[in-house]
């Protein structure tokens, strides 16, 4: 048995020497494939579903999102009941490509993060991966990251629901990151629902049109699992008002730990701005507020410095 803790592969010319290695009966901990996999051969992805690889991070966070040819096809081989981590970033995946993901998902039994960032995926995309995570049980996971490079529309609702079905599966959730514009009230409605809240410590749902109606039902699923580990809560272009922030105020008095609350950029006013700083009103733990472009005013943001005892805010 081999036995590499960190291992890369940057260009195809390297591809041969990886397949041998992994032939061999490679044990491998973290795996990072960058390169241009063109023509590499099919037993190169039958050498790597011999495998077993831990941590597999595909692209890289510093690079825009590109292309390049068999990349995410020799990814997907390398999935299996063992990987624990995916880390899919800054590479276009096509049609094809979505399609091997999303098959081989289904059999990551022991997945616990999964993170698809910049990759380009469309609504539709997005759902047929989520529904292959789904098809795995989810019971470790306990960290969803997706970015998706599309404006909502239709789908939205189904996309929400699929990965509230997929996460109801797992009791130890901490992270859930969704950086969209398309799940809106219904898509919320179905996260609040299904989702167990009770250890999430890092919740965002930048740029989803949740309105009044969406929030209230995320903070009644929140409360529902007394959200105490709560330490980090992202809402901003949320779509959201001064019943949401209302609302909002309810959850904010049951998160002892909140360090860091985002909600710029949702109309709320000042009279919902007060409530939310009565709710914050002595906690140990804040650390950071940013309430921009919520139409606080001059003098809904003087109240607010003065209910929360902070001389700076973000504003």
């Amino acid at each position: 048995m081999t036995n590499s803790e960190n291992l890369s592969i940057v260009t195809k010319s390297s591809a041969s020497t990886f397949a041998q290695l992994l032939s061999s009966g490679a044990d491998i901990d973290r795996l990072t494939l960058l390169g241009d996999f063109s023509g590499v051969s099919p037993d190169f992805s039958a050498a790597v579903r011999s495998s077993a690889v831990r941590a597999l991070t595909v692209g890289s966070s510093k690079d825009s999102s590109f292309r390049k040819p068999n990349l995410g096809f020799v990814a997907a081989a390398c999935l299996s009941s063992v990987l624990q981590r995916l880390d899919v970033m800054g590479v276009e995946l096509e049609r094809e490509e979505v399609a091997a993901f999303a098959q081989a998902l289904g059999m990551c039994v022991s997945l616990e993060r999964v993170k698809f960032d910049n990759c380009g995926l469309k609504t539709e995309s997005a759902t047929e991966i989520i529904s292959g995570i789904a098809k795995s049980g989810c019971k470790e996971m306990r960290s969803v990251n997706f970015h998706i490079n599309e404006p909502g529309g239709r789908g939205g609702v189904e996309l929400a629901e699929k990965l509230a079905e997929a996460l109801s599966g797992s009791r130890d959730l901490r992270e859930l990151q969704l950086y969209y514009r398309g799940v809106g009230a219904k898509g919320a409605a179905a996260l609040g629902r299904k989702v167990v809240w009770r250890n999430v410590e890092y919740l965002n749902l930048w740029g989803n049109e949740l309105r009044d109606e969406g929030l209230s039902a995320v903070v009644d699923g929140l409360l529902l699992h007394r959200p105490s580990a709560l330490r980090c809560l992202v809402l901003c272009s949320a779509r959201f008002g001064p019943k949401g922030a209302e609302k909002l105020a309810q959850l904010l008095r049951h998160a002892p730990r909140l360090s860091f609350l985002y909600i710029r950029s949702n109309p709320i006013g000042p009279a919902a701005g007060a409530v939310l700083g009565n709710a914050l009103r002595g906690s140990k733990s804040l650390a950071k507020i940013d309430v921009s472009k919520c139409q606080l005013g001059a003098q809904g943001v003087a109240n607010l410095f003065s209910l929360l005892g902070i001389t700076r805010l973000a504003i």
